[in-house]
């Protein structure tokens, strides 16, 4: 999440993340410069070698001739067809496009097996296709990222290098590009493919009627919002021990945020996190040491703290934060990758108690496996805090981003995102 405007810049981590997937190889065994009578190499039977010219290409050498091969196996395309036949509007497009084919062709792959989308029933066939086209997705996903590297003029915020490469390529992980595909590479596995799960037109009214509901929900969660601001402009009037504390600072900055925390201690508010660091108050954590992996919380740079893992909630996905700091006063923490499970839930509701706000949300997976979860806000004396859902990619961990900033920073953002809104221009 970066947030612009107003000289406010409420700044995400970048994060790549990697996924590790199964390396298949063979053993190599090196062989003597010359052969000694016990060590002669073993003649090729010559009928052998004609039995496996027999055999489909993508079937791996070592399986046993008996084993049947499943029927869409000889109309599955290879890695170079995929790379020969999909192609996008510019590199980067077409690197989106062939990451998207194969993994979506190795998730066609494990739902025509046995074991279904789950892939707990394949033959060794499969499962050696299923991995080939997964080790080449992640080559050209990292080809992808680096070309979108190379062009980038930011390293932070939703433009930089690894949210902007993984928008483009999520256009194409979908339900709906993969019925493109099954016409694209073999009429007959698109048959085989459709006889067993139908079209991806037939179960597109459903997804109408979600997107049109999530419309709704996100028009009502912006009215409340402004209504909320209102009466919280209102409330503020009223807050004389905020204001008499704040006038002691000369600074405008600091006067919001000694504003934030005279509210916070007035009416109970929390302001810690994780009770290393306070918001609204100055940030006073040791430099990180370079080269070494953080053994407490320390400062990074003027936008990154860092912390062990060990140390935090098992909901915090990656050691470190974003953070704006004005002065020397922390303003906002910025967690880019959250876990939004019950332990997320019970952990923000004991702090800040039930949220004002709670969307719920629901996202389908590349496989059509809905997906629940909710959207949460805070608005407190002094401290706002949101936690939002991201769609995931592929599986059931409902991963999202928490924001925890001063009062007055949400307002001021709330305003300026107000102020650039007016000025689009319609069609």
């Amino acid at each position: 999440m970066r947030i612009v405007g107003c000289g406010l810049h409420v700044t995400g981590l970048t994060i790549v993340l990697v996924t590790l997937s199964s390396v298949l190889g063979s053993l190599s065994y090196s062989q003597p410069l010359e052969s000694t009578p016990q060590e002669r190499p073993r003649q090729q039977d010559p009928r052998s070698r004609d039995r496996h010219s027999q055999v489909n290409t993508n079937r791996p050498a070592s399986v046993n001739a008996a084993t049947p091969v499943p029927p869409h196996m000889g109309d599955m395309p290879s890695v170079e067809d995929v790379y020969s036949k999909v192609k996008g509007s510019d590199p980067v497009d077409t690197a989106a496009r062939q990451v998207g084919a194969l993994r979506q062709l190795s998730g066609i792959v494990r739902a025509l097996s046995a074991g279904g989308d789950l892939g707990n029933s394949v033959t060794p066939e499969e499962q050696q296709l299923s991995a080939k086209y997964i080790s080449a997705s992640q080559e050209v996903d990292r080809r992808g990222l680096a070309l979108v590297a190379s062009s980038s003029t930011t390293t932070v915020g939703p433009n930089a290098p690894a949210p902007t490469w993984f928008r483009a390529r999520m256009n194409y992980d979908t339900e709906a590009y993969r019925d493109e595909l099954l016409g694209l590479f073999s009429p007959r596995l698109k048959a085989i493919y459709q006889s067993r799960f139908g079209t991806f037109a037939a179960r597109k009214a459903g997804f109408r009627e979600q997107a049109a509901a999530a419309e709704k929900a996100d028009r009502d969660r912006k009215a409340e919002w402004a209504l909320e601001r209102q009466r919280a402009d209102e409330a503020a009037t009223g807050e004389e021990t905020a204001r008499a504390d704040a006038k002691k600072l000369a600074d405008a900055s600091d006067v919001q945020m000694a504003n934030d925390s005279a509210k916070a201690k007035a009416k109970g508010t929390d302001m810690s996190i994780f009770g290393a660091f306070r918001i609204a108050e100055p940030l006073s954590l040791p430099k990180c040491a370079n080269g070494s992996s953080s053994r407490s919380f320390c400062i990074v740079s003027d936008e990154l703290v860092a912390f062990p893992l060990k140390m935090v909630p098992a909901w915090v996905a990656y050691d470190g934060a974003g953070i704006v700091i004005r002065g020397k006063t922390l303003v906002s923490v910025h967690f880019p990758q959250v876990r939004g499970d019950d332990g997320l839930r019970r952990d923000l509701v004991k702090k800040y108690g039930r949220p004002r706000r709670e969307t719920p949300i629901s996202f389908s997976n590349a496989f059509g496996k809905s997906t629940k979860g909710s959207n949460l806000e805070w608005e407190l004396p002094g401290l706002h805090v949101e936690f939002t859902l991201h769609e995931t990619q592929g599986n059931d961990d409902l991963l999202g981003e928490l924001l925890v900033e001063a009062e007055s920073a949400y307002k001021e953002r709330r305003t300026c995102e107000g102020e650039e809104e007016a000025q689009r221009r319609p069609l």
